[in-house]
């Protein structure tokens, strides 16, 4: 499909502009999935109607378009879920239902100049990514213009036609000039490095892997992990157990904190460990290349087997290998025991009114950096006896 012609996204174009060009198109007037009282909806979705207008774009094309906008100010890491997002992506231009709503409001921006620009070159005219984040339009040196948050849904779209068409005086008193304050700036900030670090994520059987390799083989410890304070009640084994399910839990929540530690302290063993016992591969998924780093030991049949939630966010599930159906339980039995001894564990905490005991520390600690900002004993009790007479003088009025 021609991309001059002005039917396929552009490259800088926003999902909502996007959407509205083709509802236009279609000829389809009603735009509840896509504008909301005073602007854009945070949560724009094609009408269920018309969604099979879309079905002639290339998936890869509607997923670059997503993704430009459900990235945008995001940090990716190489860890997160790769296509997590796609259900959501599919929800946006494959709707199951109709809607009749499209989230929170966006306020609505344009350049002027850029909007004429793209008439002159292009014969159409969009909406760009960045004028839903950004005030100024950078290429004109100009603020950006923004339509009056008040407006109705209806004279928001009728504003927005007349934008389309830079018939600018019919909207003279709806738009007027954007200034924002330094602080509540938001620059788009996505390089080049980032939309390549999306095509390489670690899949949950190499994450696995990872945690297993920081629990027996690295000095690496967890920010804020700790072992539980059981008092007497657990037995020797008992304890090690649930400090190392806790261990474990805080590795899966701060893997990439773990292994750029593991980079910058042990970076042989590491290495060694991932050509051992990983292997990169690639695949295509709605048209992308992908690269996976899986695990060497693992095919996807065992996710599928004994970790369904893992095989079901998986980028590589049923692509790098194809398998027959099983039922398998979400659940880990061990640590369905070590949360119940968890929980046993802070029964006998509260039994021994150790929470009381900890609300006494706490208000100590608090009273005693209260007594050295105020200077001392003697100051602090001159200054609370203040705050108390202060308080009754204001209920004398009340009282009598």
């Amino acid at each position: 499909m021609n991309q001059a012609s002005g039917i396929c996204p552009q490259s800088d174009e926003s999902l909502q502009s996007f959407i509205h060009r083709m509802m236009l198109r279609v000829g389809w007037s009603d735009f509840t999935t896509l504008i909301t009282h005073g602007g854009w909806g945070s949560n724009p979705s094609v009408p269920y109607e018309v969604k099979q207008e879309f079905d002639a774009f290339d998936a890869s094309i509607l997923l670059d378009l997503f993704e430009n906008q459900y990235y945008a100010n995001k940090n990716y890491s190489l860890f997160d879920g790769r296509f997590s997002h796609i259900s959501l992506f599919q929800e946006t231009f494959f709707p199951h239902k109709k809607k009749t709503f499209c989230g929170s409001r966006v306020p609505l921006r344009f350049c002027r100049a850029c909007i004429e620009k793209q008439l002159h070159e292009r014969g159409f005219s969009y909406f760009k990514l960045d004028w839903l984040y950004e005030a100024f339009c950078e290429i004109h040196a100009t603020p950006l213009l923004k339509v009056k948050e008040s407006l109705s849904l209806s004279k928001i779209k009728n504003t927005l036609k007349f934008v389309f068409l830079a018939d600018w005086h019919e909207i003279l008193d709806v738009v007027s000039e954007e200034v924002l304050l330094e602080d509540e700036h938001h620059k788009i900030e996505e390089s080049d490095l980032t939309r390549y670090n999306r095509m390489l994520s670690f899949s949950p059987c190499a994450k696995r892997g990872l945690v297993e390799y920081f629990m027996s083989s690295s000095d690496y410890y967890p920010t804020g992990c700790s072992s539980i304070a059981d008092y007497g009640f657990l037995s020797k084994i008992q304890r090690d157990l649930l400090f190392k399910k806790r261990k474990r839990d805080s590795l899966q929540s701060h893997l990439e904190e773990a292994y750029e530690y593991e980079l910058s302290n042990n970076y042989h063993s590491l290495i060694e460990h991932c050509i051992k016992d990983l292997e990169i591969m690639a695949i295509h998924h709605f048209g992308k290349g992908h690269w996976v780093i899986k695990s060497t030991s693992r095919k996807c049949v065992d996710c599928l087997r004994h970790n369904v939630d893992d095989f079901r966010s998986c980028p590589a599930a049923g692509i790098i290998s194809c398998t027959v159906g099983y039922l398998s339980s979400a659940e880990n039995q061990c640590d369905k025991s070590l949360d119940s001894l968890e929980s046993d564990v802070e029964l006998h905490q509260r039994r021994l009114k150790v929470t009381d005991g900890e609300r006494f520390v706490r208000d100590s600690i608090e009273k005693s950096r209260a007594i050295t900002a105020a200077g001392g004993p003697q100051a602090y009790r001159r200054e609370r006896e203040a705050r108390l007479k202060a308080a009754a003088k204001a209920l004398d009025p009340l009282i009598s």
